[in-house]
């Protein structure tokens, strides 16, 4: 089991978000986290990554208790969130924000990794010196996965990748999250508001609603739905 969720309750000051979510991920799956705004689903990832402090319950990740555990401390692991916002480096160039990450992560290889991080995004390739505030909003969705992607992750948890984006630039970011999967054997945790979009990136789904987990089933059992007002 690569991430394994007990009984989680946090929350911000004196609200409380979440109420006793469980969650479960395999080594190597894609899973979607879904739900409407002020469902929980951010908070979810924050309290796993370290962000948070929990009320009560327990983040195995790996088979070891992370709980309390400093942010850093889970990315050296390999556990890596990649927030939402397309959050770069603005003033940056596309090739300087690469740089900073493998600098402040001191990863060696660098060459090569960059190669692979052109050939899953060639678009980034085609815009390595321009700055990052200039980028589409896509483009910087692309930079931030592949800030992520830097790291080295062995599970990678995307909070809504696909937020205001063109369909045909959410295509291409879900293929690159399989492709991502598929060849580097990384773990996928997918927070998403696009039920199409998650259906055909993951094999199974988790449902929030007012920061409880409601449901969880396997994608190809959704997809045989004629539609998915009742997910929500």
């Amino acid at each position: 089991m690569l991430l394994h969720v007990r009984d989680l309750e946090t929350g911000y000051q004196n609200k409380q978000v979440l109420f006793g979510v469980s969650l479960d991920l395999e080594q190597q799956e894609i899973v979607a986290l879904l739900g409407h705004n002020g469902a929980g689903k951010s908070t979810l990832v924050s309290a796993i990554y370290g962000l948070l402090p929990l009320y009560r319950g327990r983040i195995e990740f790996q088979g070891e208790n992370i709980v309390g555990k400093k942010i850093l401390s889970n990315v050296q692991k390999g556990l890596v969130l990649v927030p939402g916002g397309h959050q770069v480096f603005g003033e940056l160039s596309v090739m300087e924000n690469l740089k900073v990450v493998q600098y402040l992560h001191k990863k060696e290889n660098f060459a090569s990794q960059l190669a692979e991080i052109f050939r899953i995004f060639p678009w980034l390739s085609e815009r390595k010196s321009q700055t990052a505030h200039t980028l589409s909003g896509g483009e910087q969705q692309m930079l931030s996965i592949a800030l992520g992607l830097l790291m080295k992750p062995k599970l990678l948890m995307l909070d809504e990748p696909s937020l205001g984006l063109a369909p045909l630039m959410v295509a291409n970011i879900m293929e690159a999250i399989q492709l991502i999967n598929r060849e580097y054997h990384v773990g996928i945790l997918l927070v998403e508001q696009n039920i199409r979009y998650a259906l055909e990136t993951s094999s199974r789904v988790y449902v929030m609603r007012l920061g409880k987990m409601i449901t969880q089933s396997r994608t190809d059992e959704l997809r045989q739905k004629e539609n998915y007002v009742d997910l929500f």
